[in-house]
């Protein structure tokens, strides 16, 4: 019963966590995913933030229960393996080690609240703990990110999402700068006729198919901005890894201050069927206190 105590909720923070790891698995393959605003990639980040404050709300009541080194270490170097499931380069690693060092802290962190905690009240005390723990997760998580979206662009070079070209089409349209424009059969041959009003555009060196201008100059607008944008990126290339993690971390933890209001109910529900079904009890202590009298 000792050791069912101990370990149930340890088991089931690893088994929140999978899922929790694999809702993230899509940006460690393809990190363009973050510029874009497809509502799938959203859905899927409430997803895994939700895990992962199931996950770390179990750990925290496995902290509480277990008070034992040897529990902790054992499901520490268990959750060092559990990045295996999603991926296999440096972020292996990376994440590896980070959830051994987040489980090892935390613990200490929980452990310090409850010896030094007067009156047990398992949401003002463990919460913060909960909201802590999840947000060095997420930093490990950022941190992974990191080195595969560097190798990426150090190979393949960065290409600019076609989200970021289309909001900024969108934007230079609202303000009346440029908008797509429909051309007929006439104007077309007209500038076939006179290169120099391509030139004139900007537009010379765009290579581009006068077949493809009938109906629509949207795409020579987004191919035009597009070179723009890239232009302006060029030189700070290399600072893009550390933007994207930066966005990965701010989204997420945008959506745990959001999603935290739950976690008060959701532990004192835990704590409250841990009562009742006798694997906790609690305990009225008086304690002496030393006044002055003058």
């Amino acid at each position: 019963m000792i050791f069912v105590k101990k370990s149930l909720f340890a088991i089931l923070f690893l088994a929140f966590l999978i899922p929790a790891l694999t809702s993230f698995a899509y940006v460690l393959k393809d990190f363009y995913v973050i510029f874009g605003l497809d509502g799938a990639i959203w859905v899927k980040q409430v997803l895994g933030v939700l895990f992962l404050l199931l996950s770390v709300t179990f750990f925290v009541v496995f902290c509480v229960l277990a008070r034992d080194w040897v529990y902790v270490l054992f499901f520490a170097l268990a959750s060092f393996f559990l990045p295996l499931l999603i991926v296999n380069d440096i972020s292996f690693f990376v994440l590896g080690v980070g959830l051994v060092l987040v489980v090892v802290f935390g613990y200490l962190n929980v452990d310090k609240k409850m010896v030094s905690c007067v009156d047990f009240k398992p949401g003002r005390i463990l919460v913060p703990s909960i909201v802590q723990i999840t947000t060095s997760l997420l930093l490990v998580l950022s941190l992974a990110l990191y080195f595969p979206v560097d190798l990426k662009i150090k190979e393949k070079g960065f290409v600019l999402p076609d989200a970021i070209i289309d909001a900024s089409v969108g934007i230079i349209g609202q303000n009346g700068a440029s908008s797509p424009v429909s051309l007929t059969p006439a104007q077309i041959a007209q500038l076939k006729e006179n290169p120099d009003l391509l030139q004139q555009s900007g537009l010379a060196d765009l290579g581009l198919d006068f077949s493809s201008l009938e109906g629509s100059m949207e795409t020579v607008v987004k191919t035009q901005v597009k070179k723009q944008i890239e232009g302006i990126v060029a030189p700070f290339t290399g600072f893009i890894p550390v933007l994207v993690s930066v966005l990965f971390f701010l989204s997420l933890r945008f959506l745990v201050s959001i999603l935290s209001f739950l976690l008060y109910p959701f532990i004192w529900l835990i704590f409250l069927i841990l009562e009742k079904s006798g694997l906790v009890s609690y305990e009225t202590e008086m304690k002496e206190v030393r006044k002055i009298k003058i």
